[in-house]
């Protein structure tokens, strides 16, 4: 009898208590703090002693799930590194405001086959508690959080993509990061395209098969030939 074949999400992660972090580690319900974009700093204030009471400095906050972008060497080498976390969001038809079950299934689509350059989708993992639902991880909203915060913090076991997987997104990042290209005035105006628009024209522009051109044929040879 043929072995069972192991759910998928099983090649995507493993789960301990880890005492260290990896790009690709999954942070769940972390509370992380960023500065407001009206923040004013009144550098007589912070040259206070700490002993002084005075104005402090107003933080936004929220608590969810993290993923861990900072490339491993870098944490390894600076035990104070400030730490990069991109949000993770659950795949839902409202996190993903599609309007109806069957563009909702499109975008998961648009997103599995890596279409939605900001946006990297993550499998489920079934197997931990609480489970881990499909996700995504949206680059636009990045925190840098300190690292030894982070390992007091964060929850375990705690998932940590396996290889290869975890070098795919680490590719990801590294070409979020290093996007470059002209100004958008410069470029030729775009017409917004939908889901089902985007996989149709991904779909009609790959090879469906060797062209005549391409073909062969591959002939028995004639008892001529044969030696």
């Amino acid at each position: 009898m043929p072995d069972a074949i192991p759910p998928f999400w099983t090649y995507w992660y493993e789960q301990g208590d880890y005492k260290n972090l990896r790009q690709g580690d999954i942070l769940r319900g972390v509370t992380v703090l960023w500065f407001p974009q009206n923040l004013s700093i009144d550098e007589e204030v912070l040259a206070k002693p700490a002993s002084e009471e005075g104005p402090g400095i107003e933080v936004e906050w929220t608590k969810g799930d993290w993923i861990v972008c900072t490339a491993s060497c870098d944490m390894d080498n600076n035990r104070n590194a400030q730490v990069l976390l991109g949000r993770i969001i659950e795949v839902t038809q409202a996190n993903l405001k599609t309007p109806n079950q069957d563009e909702f299934k499109q975008m998961v689509e648009v997103l599995k086959r890596g279409l939605y350059p900001s946006r990297f989708l993550l499998a489920e993992f079934e197997d931990s508690n609480p489970r881990f639902p499909r996700s995504v991880v949206d680059f636009r909203f990045q925190v840098q959080m300190p690292i030894q915060y982070l390992l007091r913090v964060a929850p375990s076991p705690r998932l940590r993509m396996k290889s290869p997987l975890r070098e795919q997104f680490g590719n990801w990042v590294g070409a979020c990061i290093s996007r470059v290209g002209p100004e958008n005035v410069t470029l030729i105006p775009k017409e917004k395209l939908f889901p089902p628009q985007t996989l149709r024209a991904v779909d009609a522009d790959a090879p469906s098969g060797p062209t005549s051109e391409q073909r062969i044929v591959i002939r028995r040879p004639s008892a001529e030939t044969q030696g």
